[in-house]
């Protein structure tokens, strides 16, 4: 497998278990099933400054990778400005439209689309908004082990007195 990161957060006192794959392209993903088995997110990002990058995406590759994990959860596509975000020199490239994005978006049938212009708050909010979803399912789905859930996600944040990462 690529690069995997865990991490272990509590939103709203709900225990998260987050694994993050950084790999490639889609095809990656499809080729290593056996090893991840289920994902809940996907986000797909592409160079702003570099059209072509937009195109690595096909709708066919969108729909064998949902048909593969029987994909039901929320699907993102990031427009990521690395001009600002590396503080590189201006090129002299034609940059992808935000209109251009939202169109691609629709096109490969993904949830939401965000452009990254600044790390720290673009970023964040994509997460608020995944770990939102997460627990409006959640709560909604089951609310007893909601309540359950939220119980142990307490005890683990006074057990870890503040060395748990709390959103």
């Amino acid at each position: 497998l690529r690069k995997l990161f865990r991490f272990l957060v509590a939103v709203e006192d709900i225990p998260i278990k987050i694994r993050v794959y950084f790999v490639q392209n889609l095809e990656e993903l499809i080729t290593d099933f056996n090893e991840i088995e289920k994902l809940d997110v996907i986000i797909l990002t592409v160079n702003l400054f570099d059209p072509k990058s937009i195109y690595q995406y096909s709708k066919d590759i969108v729909e064998e990778f949902n048909e593969i994990y029987y994909f039901q959860g929320v699907s993102i596509l990031v427009g990521l400005d690395t001009e600002h975000l590396f503080k590189k020199q201006a090129s002299k490239n034609l940059r992808i439209s935000r209109y251009h994005l939202e169109e691609i978006t629709r096109y490969l049938n993904l949830i939401y689309c965000y452009e990254i212009y600044n790390k720290n708050e673009d970023i964040i909010e994509i997460y608020k908004k995944i770990f939102n979803d997460f627990i409006f399912r959640f709560r909604y789905s089951n609310p007893e082990l909601f309540e359950q859930a939220q119980l142990y996600g307490k005890s683990l944040v006074k057990e870890y007195n503040g060395q748990f990462k709390h959103f």
